[in-house]
């Protein structure tokens, strides 16, 4: 009897290729765009097809930046953040859905 082990393959985010980035609504007027550039995430999977993928987002809420100094103290206060009581926010997948959209393909 041959028995088979799953290899667990591991991703990390590459900072220097990503970007988490945010749009929110402000006083029903105006957009408010951002980022965080502190993120880190990791995923690991033993499947191909990402279908027992586990994804952790880790992200530095002190480093938020909305293109305003303060708006962005305003975030990181009680306020919003709480960025010395937490800093840092974390997303843990609990499920993954795959799903592909066919593109009609050019002739």
């Amino acid at each position: 009897m041959t028995t088979q082990t799953a290899t667990l393959t591991k991703w990390t985010l590459d900072p220097s290729h990503s970007e988490l980035q945010f749009k929110a609504r402000h006083l029903m007027i105006t957009n408010v765009t951002g980022t965080f550039p502190e993120v880190e995430a990791k995923v690991e999977t033993t499947e191909d097809d990402f279908s027992a993928a586990s994804v952790e987002v880790e992200i530095k809420t002190a480093t938020v930046d909305s293109g305003s100094e303060q708006r962005d103290n305003h975030l990181k206060s009680e306020d919003f953040f709480s960025s010395e009581k937490y800093p840092s926010m974390k997303f843990v997948l609990s499920s993954l859905y795959i799903f592909f959209l066919a593109l009609p393909s050019s002739q």
